[in-house]
């Protein structure tokens, strides 16, 4: 946000005398302080921070990591306080704009412009990223919308304390995690992220500003939870912490057989002794074929298992891998957390980071999840490039489960997120993977399964109201989305509504 703030100063002081100042209404474009005096002129609120104009920041806005949709807003808010998302969503509504916000201009994560807000104010949370101070007796800590899961973890593992369960990459923001439903390593066994959140402060698109947990406001807290930002702008969460010990082992299995795979994944996520079990998809060395890997992990290990051989370890016992196949390493706990950091320091060095990303994240319900990975198997060619990792993430039911995001029936699915990395120059190729996403995603859906709403997935109206469920899920959401933004003026980007 500082060099956006930088890019407004310098526009403020070549053009002292001309600076924006309000919105024309008939025209719906903003005019200088120049023109102010006509009727049909509203004035932008007063801020601490500042609504930016600039053509590059705007630029950034219309973009995200998945590089297939652009809408530029027509600005971009980077708020100096709560005051200022409040006091511009208020706007907004009271001027019917589109605003929505995002983690951070040059951290979006979507895949399909679903942060974005066309001809609308998007909003650069990144600066909204204060962490409380916590005891070691603490169970909660409140945290702004736009801190990462990295600036959570280092204020709360040196208090003996951590979020029950966390993202994959840290890097997200914690506010988006909970619009969208959060998933990580643990949720296995503690299901998504927003299962463990007490409380919320949110900015509906009505303009109130609102404190909401299970007790005060609960159809709002529920609503809000994994709602794709459609019904308020998370600006303060309050997280549930467990308490955690210093050190981790975690264990790489590699097979190379699809059933031994899901028959031992599915046993590591019963064996308690096992708090996050992650499985992966990735291309053979040779890139002539598939292999399965499986990453779990246990926190805390007695000082007596420090050498212990992997054939006695009895972790792994009844376990159907080659033990030449397996590798672990134990770790304190922040640099478990933060695995993936090397991994996303060495894309962003290269040309995969800046590359469109087609991602598609579905719901597989278990019973289903040999056949699906077996279709995957033969349909993706182990020697395409363009694939990353497939990353199969097990959700299991929480002690507090929540309204969304929307999940097969049953007590364990699997988010199945299939990487893509396009080179920029291939737009076409794109496009066929977007209409390939779609045809797995219908085959999944035949078979009981759903989607993770993070990918580049083409969806109308008549899926979502599919998606959350005919006649009663869809009501109840609408009937959120009239009471809490009657305007339909937050998130478009999502297209969930007509009116976006």
């Amino acid at each position: 946000m500082e060099r956006l703030l930088a890019q407004y100063q310098d526009t403020q002081s070549t053009a002292a005398n001309d600076s924006i100042t309000g919105l024309e209404l008939s025209g719906q474009r903003w005019v200088t302080g120049a023109a102010q005096g006509c009727a049909d002129i509203v004035a932008i609120p007063a801020l601490d921070g500042a609504l930016v104009f600039d053509t590059g920041a705007r630029a950034q806005a219309a973009g995200d990591f998945g590089g297939i949709a652009s809408q530029a807003p027509w600005a971009v808010l980077c708020p100096g306080s709560i005051d200022d998302v409040e006091r511009m969503v208020r706007f907004a509504n009271q001027q019917q704009l589109r605003i929505t916000g995002r983690g951070g201009l040059e951290a979006s994560h979507s895949a399909f412009g679903q942060s974005q807000a066309a001809a609308g104010i998007a909003i650069d949370m990144s600066s909204l990223c204060a962490v409380d101070d916590i005891e070691p007796d603490d169970g909660e800590i409140w945290v702004e919308a736009g801190a990462s899961w990295r600036d959570v973890l280092r204020k709360t593992v040196p208090a003996g304390k951590s979020p029950p369960v966390f993202p994959y990459y840290l890097g997200l923001s914690v506010g988006g995690s909970l619009s969208v439903g959060g998933l990580g390593g643990q949720s296995h066994r503690s299901g998504f992220i927003v299962a463990h959140v007490r409380g919320l402060e949110v900015i509906t698109g009505n303009g109130d500003r609102v404190m909401c947990s299970p007790t005060e406001q609960p159809f709002l807290f529920s609503s809000v939870l994994g709602g794709l930002g459609q019904f308020g702008i998370i600006v303060r969460a309050c997280l549930t912490l467990r308490e955690i010990v210093p050190t981790v082992r975690t264990y790489t299995l590699t097979y190379d057989n699809l059933e031994q795979f899901t028959a031992d994944q599915a046993r590591l996520i019963d064996d308690p002794r096992f708090h996050s079990v992650l499985g992966f998809m990735q291309s053979s060395p040779s890139q002539t074929s598939w292999r399965f890997c499986i990453e779990a992990a246990s926190y805390g290990q007695p000082d007596d298992e420090a050498l212990q051989p992997l054939a006695s370890d009895p972790r792994l016992a009844d376990l159907s891998v080659d033990l030449d196949h397996v590798s672990y390493r134990d770790s304190d706990y922040l640099q478990f957390a933060s695995r993936l950091d090397p991994h996303i320091a060495a894309m962003q060095g290269s040309e995969v980071w800046s590359s469109i990303h087609p991602l598609l994240s579905l719901i597989v319900p278990a019973d289903q999840l040999t056949d699906f990975m077996t279709k995957l198997n033969a349909l993706l060619p182990a020697s395409d490039s363009s694939i990353g990792d497939i990353l199969i993430h097990p959700v299991g039911p929480s002690e507090t489960p929540s309204r969304y995001p929307i999940v097969p029936a049953g007590k364990l699915s699997y988010v199945i997120s299939i990487q893509r990395n396009v080179p920029t120059e291939r737009p076409k190729q794109a496009q066929a993977l977007l209409a390939e996403n779609r045809r797995l995603f219908e085959y999944v859906r035949r078979r009981g399964g759903t989607f993770y709403p993070a990918g580049a997935l083409p969806l109308d109206p008549a899926d979502w109201r599919a998606h959350f469920g005919r006649p009663l899920g869809w009501v109840l959401f609408g009937v959120a989305k009239r009471m809490f933004d009657h305007r339909f003026v937050l998130t478009p980007g999502q297209q969930i509504f007509r009116h976006s």
